[in-house]
């Protein structure tokens, strides 16, 4: 499928002109699907303002303004714009569905927004449709807004159903390096294309880009398209640029047998922790584990001074699958306990040298960075100790004669993502909403 990514220049001072040129290109090429990025620009901003996309005739207003833009693009269109009650939203229109194909469809952000889906009334009762795969012609393809990427249980939602593709809409300003693990973490996990298209800002061009990975977590080749609809190559970072990428169909089979590309950061150069409040001896970490109490199945809780160190468990694959690793980081045994830090612990009684440095190198650091805790993969001839930065950059421990030294200040876990803070806007009380989209996709897919 080919699907044509706007790097939209949302301060630009002819968005009309821009929108209308952007939309005429992706007519030209061939474009099967067009994506403006997070809280796009367009003619109808003044109408979208006044609008509450829970509305049902609101947001059938909404559908007939982006029909419009279908009409001109000649493909069926994601948007995203920000409601009357200051709820980002992604909205996909296709003017020309049959049979099964979505006709529209609607995605409301979790975090990093002024309201979110979890501060709706019964927002359980939205899950069965938020996260319903879009249908387009042979292809499936789900929708997340920019941090919710950040979230794997939101992305595993569509993977648990099989899509060929999720596409996250961003309002740009985002490292690079940390969105590239982010986003083909998420590929790899559920083996599809993530695309990834941003709002261009000058003064962060660098951090202004489209991304795009297939399902093997190489990078899809993404031509900018010229206005005679011809494709060339270009810098990933144009203000106003359209590119398109032919996506291809989900992979199958075994996860870990599958071939994967390299991940990019694979030999970055290990170093110590300036603060060490805990060492582990990486080839007896077994058997100091085992005298550690069990609260719930794979995980396990150490008295640390005044803190306790949760020691999540995962054999193997168990690592590749959010929702295993999800489930046992949001335990309900957890819940009295205070003051904890979370280290995951992976053993693998063998793994390939390639499986490592395709996939499971890539997943290690993307638990890291997802739930800001440690990540020690162990395996007959590997060895990895993976923690994060207060901005999520991605820190390989140093590991000497087996011995690993944990700094637990970057360790907090759960209870760093989930408390109300400025920037990004994320609100403690949204964690119950996330604990129960894992419960309800722990009922509906048995796991």
């Amino acid at each position: 499928m080919k699907v044509a990514l706007f790097l939209q220049n949302t301060a630009g001072d002819e968005i009309e002109t821009s929108v209308q040129l952007a939309l005429e290109k992706a007519r030209a090429a061939g474009a099967e699907l067009f994506v403006f990025p997070e809280h796009a620009a367009s003619r109808f901003d003044d109408e979208l303002e006044d609008l509450d996309i829970l509305d049902e005739n609101d947001f059938e207003t909404i559908v007939g303004f982006v029909a419009e833009m279908c009409e001109e693009a000649g493909c069926p269109v994601l948007f995203s714009r920000c409601d009357c009650d200051g709820a980002i939203y992604s909205v996909y229109v296709n003017p020309w569905a049959e049979g099964e194909e979505t006709e529209s469809k609607y995605y409301l952000k979790h975090v990093a927004t002024e309201c979110s889906l979890f501060d709706v009334l019964d927002y359980e009762g939205y899950f069965d449709t938020m996260y319903e795969p879009i249908v387009l012609g042979n292809f499936t393809f789900g929708q997340t807004i920019c941090y919710d990427a950040t979230l794997p249980m939101v992305s595993r939602m569509y993977g648990l159903q099989g899509v060929d593709l999720i596409i996250n809409q961003t309002g740009g300003h985002v490292d690079r390096k940390k969105w590239t693990y982010h986003m083909r973490g998420r590929a790899l996990e559920n083996q599809c294309s993530v695309l990834s298209t941003m709002a261009f800002y000058e003064e962060g061009k660098t951090n202004s880009y489209v991304f795009a990975f297939d399902g093997a977590g190489d990078a899809l080749a993404a031509p900018i398209i010229a206005g005679n609809g011809q494709l060339r190559r270009g810098p990933d970072n144009m203000p106003d640029g359209v590119y398109l990428v032919d996506v291809p169909k989900a992979r199958s089979g075994e996860i870990l047998s599958a071939k994967h590309g390299t991940d990019p950061f694979l030999n970055q150069e290990a170093s110590s922790n300036k603060y060490v409040h805990l060492t582990l001896d990486l080839n007896r970490l077994q058997e100091r584990l085992s005298g550690i109490p069990e609260v719930s199945a794979g995980v396990r809780v150490l008295r640390q001074g005044k803190q306790n160190v949760v020691f999540v468990l995962l054999e193997a694959e168990e690592m590749l699958i959010p929702e295993v690793v999800t489930a046992r980081l949001y335990s309900p045994a957890l819940a009295q306990i205070q003051d904890k830090r979370y280290i995951l612990v992976n053993q693998w009684p063998s793994l390939e040298q390639s499986a490592y440095e395709g996939l499971v190198a890539s997943i290690l650091r993307e638990r890291a960075a997802e739930s800001y805790c440690a990540a020690i993969l162990i395996a007959p001839t590997i060895q990895e100790c993976i923690q994060v930065g207060a901005s999520k950059n991605i820190q390989r421990v140093a590991i000497r004669n087996g011995n690993v030294e944990i700094d637990l200040d970057r360790t907090t876990g759960p209870e760093s993502y989930w408390r109300t803070k400025a920037t990004p806007l994320i609100k403690a009380r949204w964690r119950k909403g996330y604990e129960a989209l894992v419960a309800y996709a722990s009922d509906r897919w048995n796991f």
